[in-house]
Order: structure tokens, then C-alpha cells, then sequence
């Protein structure tokens, strides 16, 4: 009877070890990450970058702008107007570097400068301002232009480095997380049933079926399974903590886990998994997309950039002013356009030694080979990790197979030796033991699912490819 009543409680425990709560709702590692990309403060800094990026574009173009300008100029003593010059004028600049013009000239008083006298009604010009050495072919608004395309080009790589390492860091916490809620679950149901045959084996002490040395052992194994569940359940709250960190509502107001919520346990996510066996991906073209080295690339553009206004500065200035001119009022300017009357100016200067340019333009070169080599490293690197990562995926998928048989051997052993031992044919020590390997079997198994999931992550993250 006694030994019937061991037989119907390993049954009822073996039960418990499988049975999971039915309150508990379970978050994804995909539900996650959408959660972490939609919501987290990082990934809306990543967003301003972007729109920092478009502002410097606008900016570089506000160099291009039309402009208007006006001034003017009076001297008015005892009573007399000496003088009143005014001027009001137009300029358009225009990507290939020539200005267009067009304004008025006034003047008045009696004592005006000569070369200032215009006719009553004022002096209308309109021309252009063209430079023909330094400057002709890129200036400093041209570059600034092409190289705040650049930047937003720039912005928009380095948002998908950012989001791509916090959806990595993300992916860990959540790992580690069920790593240990996981480790929690199986110390938690083995307690269960360590507890129940504890209680039964000191029942039957008393009655005088077992020997009471059988109440000790059972009471240590007891202890170390909850010595055991204490350390685990201390690190189960603070992956809980560190998971909690990239939660996140619409309102940037931080989340907490509810107490029902929970990662899959280790034997559904092995069922359920989408996580592929075996990664098969292009090499060549994740190196070639790799926003990384999309971001060295466009440094060496924007060098290039900066190299070419370099050289234009090894040229002499050399810029040309005319402008055709005409009363203001009561004429056509075109009709009345004469080529004799006309304003014209140039201006010349260069610098005899250009040590300055010279010096300028060789560290932009050293700067651009030294740009390029970083770039021929990164591809070596960027490749080979992300290889690295494949074949440590792989293999730890091949252990996770073998872990698999293992915990089912492990399972069988397990159960084989608490009928035995109920049926009087094995020791309490032979239990514990096939109980302690059975554990390490499944927290094992756990520790291979979760490396295996964070090297699938570090592969996307070191491809940038965006869970």
C-alpha cells in the first residue's frame, strides 16, 4: 500500500514538471523588437540625425539663395544736402559659380563725388561677376552643397547602424531574460517534485519502510535545489530589469513587464522556432550594403570633394565684373543698350610661394589614403566576423541536436530510476543523482538555445541586416 502510494505521487509530480500556468501570456522575441524599433528614445535620436542631415542640405543651399541689398548714404549740414547715394540691387548665384546682378544708382546734393554722378532719374546697370581662375570649376558653396549631401547620406546609414545595435543589445537582454526565467521554471518544478518525495520519504520513515538516513539525503538534495533556485531567481530579476530598459510606450514612457508575461519556455521555442538552421547568406553583397561601409565610402567622397576645392586653391584669383548700364527712367533698357556704356572691373591675386595651399592639399591626400586603407580593413573585418558568427551558430545548433537526445535519455533515466526506486530496487542516492543530471541536462539544454539565439543576432548585427 505504502509503496502504491510512492508510485501514484511520482506520477502526480511527473505531471506538475511539464504543466505550465495557464495565466501567462508570452512575449516573442519579434513582438519584442518591434516594440524596442517603434518606441525606443535611441531610435528616435537615430530619426533626428536623419532630419539633421535634410536641415544641412537645406542650409547649403540657402548659399544659392537670391539676395537683396540696399544702402544708402546722406551728409546734411547748415541747411545744405552735401551729398545722398543710394543703391539698391539684385544678386542671383548660380551653381556654376557666375553672379547676375542687377540694381539702381542714385545720387544727389552739391558736393557729390564725380564718379558717382548719375542722371536725375538715377543709373540702372545689370551684369555679371565671373570668376575665371580660383573658384571656375568648385568653390566653397559648391563643396559646402555636395558635401551636405554627403552628410544626410551619412545620417541615414548611421541611423541604421544605430537602430541595428540596439535591436542587438535588445536581442541579448531578451535571451538572457529567458535563459533565466527558463532556469527558474525547471528549478522551480523540480523543487515541486523534490519536495513531494521528501515528504513521502519521511512519511514512510516514520512508518518504518525506509530507513531514516533516506529523510537526510533527501533533505540535502532538497536544500541544493533551492540554494540553487534562490541565485537563479535573483539573476531572473535582474535580466527582468536590464529587459525592461528597452520597453517603451508611444509617449516615451518607460514599461514594465506584468507578472504573467513570459518569454516561451525552452522546449516550445525549440517546437516553434523560425530561427533557421543553417544561415546562407551573400557575402559579398552584405559587405557591399553594409551601411559601416557605406559611411567610409562617403568620407572618401567628401575628401574627394574637399581635395578638388584644395587643387582650385593652387590657382590665382582672377575674377571679372561687368555690367551694362542706362538711365533708370524713360528708356528701354534693352532697346537703349549701348556697348559704350558699360562698368567694368577685374581683380588679380595670387600668392608666391603657396605654402599654405601646397601644405593643405597634401594632408587632404594623406587623409584620403589613410581613408581608403581604414576602408580595405573594415571590408576584411566586417567580412570575417560576420563568417565567424555563421559558423558559431551552426555549431551550436549542431550541439543543441545532440543536447536534445541528451535530455531525453536523461529524461528516461530519470524516470526509470524513481520507478525502481519505488519498487524498492534502487537507492535514494541513484534518484538524486539521475534528478542533479537531468537539471544539468535541461539548464544545458537552455544555455545552447540561448547562445545559439544571441549568435543568430551578433550574425544580423554584424551584417546590419535589421531583425
Amino acid at each position: 500500500m505504502k509503496r502504491i502510494l510512492l508510485i501514484l505521487i511520482a506520477i502526480v509530480m511527473q505531471l506538475i514538471v511539464f504543466s505550465a500556468p495557464d495565466s501567462l501570456s508570452y512575449l516573442s522575441i519579434n513582438d519584442f523588437l518591434k516594440t524596442v524599433a517603434a518606441n525606443h528614445p535611441t531610435a528616435k535620436q537615430a530619426e533626428i540625425a536623419v532630419e539633421k542631415g535634410i536641415a544641412s542640405v537645406l542650409q547649403a543651399r540657402g548659399s544659392f539663395d537670391p539676395a537683396i541689398a540696399g544702402s544708402t548714404e546722406q551728409k546734411q549740414f547748415n541747411d545744405k544736402n552735401y551729398y545722398q547715394y543710394t543703391n539698391a540691387e539684385i544678386k542671383i548665384p548660380t551653381w556654376y559659380g557666375i553672379e547676375l546682378k542687377t540694381g539702381i544708382d542714385n545720387s544727389s546734393g552739391i558736393e557729390i563725388n564725380p564718379e558717382r554722378s548719375v542722371p536725375d532719374a538715377g543709373l540702372l546697370y545689370s551684369g555679371i561677376a565671373l570668376p575665371i581662375g580660383q573658384n571656375l570649376f568648385i568653390d566653397q558653396r559648391r563643396a559646402a552643397l555636395r558635401q551636405a549631401k554627403l552628410y544626410k547620406a551619412m545620417t541615414e546609414a548611421e541611423q541604421q547602424l544605430i537602430l541595428n545595435k540596439l535591436l542587438y543589445d535588445a536581442a541579448v537582454d531578451y535571451w538572457n531574460w529567458f535563459n533565466d526565467w527558463n532556469a527558474v521554471a525547471i528549478l522551480q518544478n523540480t523543487l515541486l517534485v523534490s519536495k513531494d518525495r521528501y515528504e513521502a520519504i519521511k512519511l514512510n520513515a516514520l512508518l518504518g519502510d525506509r530507513p531514516s538516513i533516506d529523510t537526510i539525503e533527501a533533505a540535502i538534495q532538497l536544500q541544493n535545489i533551492e540554494m540553487r533556485l534562490t541565485q537563479a531567481t535573483v539573476e531572473l530579476q535582474n535580466s527582468k530589469l536590464q529587459l525592461e530598459t528597452h520597453l517603451w510606450d508611444s509617449n516615451l514612457q518607460p514599461l514594465e513587464l506584468g507578472i504573467g508575461i513570459a518569454p516561451p519556455a525552452y522546449n516550445q521555442e525549440i517546437l516553434i522556432s523560425s530561427y533557421p538552421t543553417v544561415i546562407n547568406f551573400n557575402i559579398d553583397s552584405v559587405v557591399i550594403n553594409h551601411p559601416e561601409l557605406k559611411t567610409y565610402e562617403l568620407k572618401i567622397n567628401d575628401l574627394l570633394i574637399e581635395k578638388k576645392l584644395k587643387q582650385e586653391q593652387l590657382k590665382p584669383i582672377v575674377n571679372i565684373n561687368y555690367n551694362f548700364i542706362t538711365e533708370a527712367i524713360g528708356s528701354n533698357p534693352l532697346a537703349d543698350y549701348n556697348t559704350s556704356n558699360y562698368k567694368i572691373g577685374a581683380n588679380f591675386y595670387m600668392p608666391l610661394f603657396l605654402r599654405k595651399e601646397r601644405g593643405s592639399l597634401k594632408l587632404t591626400r594623406l587623409k584620403l589614403r589613410e581613408a581608403n586603407l581604414n576602408l580595405s580593413f573594415k571590408n576584411l573585418e566586417i567580412k570575417n566576423k560576420v563568417l565567424s558568427n555563421i559558423n558559431q551558430y551552426q555549431s551550436l545548433n549542431d550541439q543543441i541536436k545532440l543536447a536534445t537526445q541528451t535530455v531525453e535519455n536523461q529524461t528516461i533515466l530519470f524516470n526509470s530510476e524513481k520507478e525502481m526506486f519505488n519498487l524498492g530496487e534502487s537507492s535514494l542516492f541513484l534518484v538524486n543523482t539521475r534528478e542533479s543530471n537531468y537539471i544539468n541536462a535541461q539548464l544545458k539544454m537552455v544555455e545552447l538555445i540561448t547562445k545559439s539565439r544571441k549568435s543568430y543576432a551578433a550574425t544580423l548585427y554584424a551584417s546590419a541586416i535589421n531583425n
